[in-house]
């Protein structure tokens, strides 16, 4: 796969199919458009590729209401991988391209991507400055262009639109099969393992700590995870809190114990976790005896998870 950063870059000789949009989670909504692409690029003896932003849109455009991001860069472009696209142009959203009108921006794709075949995107899509460019307008573009133009449906789930902003809120609230059935995989949680306080040592616990780039991070609690270190799956009983019972700093921490695994060395290494069900919310405890008993009942239920 492919990866551009600029468009002006943009060196192929081979009829495009483009799917368009931010993609942030690529859940099965954003899928059906990839999928969109992916299937006439293979009728037609062509290649399929996505286009989306970096930053978010909204970072530029209204920092104060910018969503977090439910997927990382990283994470994004592995599941565009996943999906055997042939390649991603990443723009950067600045206020340049804010600040381009709709059909500039059209003409910005047309004049770089000199055999484009095919636009996909979702249905609500909205594109140039101010949002003014709509299905409309890309419709005619597109009729003008003879350049194939596919808006996909919404896809419904348990009666409601699949969308970031609604995976977004059911992360924060700690509702990981749902998020997990919209998204089509289980949610991760990336990040680098640093040096902690080692407390969940001293509660038989070891932990390894993680310092994530991810900014949707689920609701503080204990969530059965999975962790795959050169490709052998570990189960994971997965902390998100303030560890209240022994600090009083409430810093969120996210730390990662590994059921029947005490030796590993991650320290310095990067990890991927599937945040698989939520088990409980996070609480304090009177005595650091209570939170060992605790620990040991969320434990024992993970396994029965994973059994």
């Amino acid at each position: 796969m492919k990866i551009i950063y600029n468009i002006n870059d943009f060196k192929n000789n081979n009829k495009i199919h483009l799917a368009i949009g931010n993609f942030d989670g690529v859940h099965n909504g954003h899928k059906a458009v990839i999928k969109n692409a992916l299937s006439k690029a293979k009728l037609n003896d062509s290649e399929a590729w996505v286009l989306t932003f970096n930053p978010h849109p909204l970072e530029i455009i209204n920092p104060k209401i910018k969503p977090s991001r439910i997927s990382t860069l990283d994470q994004q472009l592995s599941i565009f991988k996943s999906l055997d696209i042939n390649g991603v142009i990443i723009m950067k959203f600045n206020k340049e391209l804010m600040n381009l009108s709709p059909i500039n921006f059209l003409n910005l794709l047309a004049n770089n991507i000199s055999k484009l075949s095919g636009i996909y995107v979702g249905d609500d899509w909205s594109f140039g400055k101010n949002k003014s460019g709509d299905k409309t307008l890309l419709k005619e573009f597109c009729s003008e262009k003879k350049i194939i133009f596919s808006r996909q449906k919404e896809i419904i789930f348990q009666d409601e639109k699949i969308s970031s902003s609604r995976v977004r809120k059911l992360i924060q609230k700690g509702e990981i099969k749902q998020v997990n059935l919209m998204l089509g995989y289980n949610f991760k949680i990336s990040g680098l393992v640093v040096h902690g306080k080692k407390i969940g040592r001293t509660l038989g616990y070891p932990t390894a700590n993680i310092k994530t780039e991810n900014e949707c991070i689920p609701l503080n609690g204990i969530y059965a995870g999975i962790c795959y270190l050169n490709n052998k799956p570990y189960s994971i009983a997965l902390y998100i809190g303030t560890n209240e019972t022994i600090n009083d700093n409430n810093q969120i921490v996210i730390e990662a114990h590994f059921i029947n695994e005490k030796n590993l060395n991650l320290y310095g290494e990067i990890i991927e976790i599937e945040v698989i069900e939520f088990l409980r919310k996070d609480k304090k405890f009177e005595t650091t005896e209570d939170l060992q008993k605790q620990i040991k009942r969320d434990v024992l239920k993970i396994k029965k998870i994973f059994k």
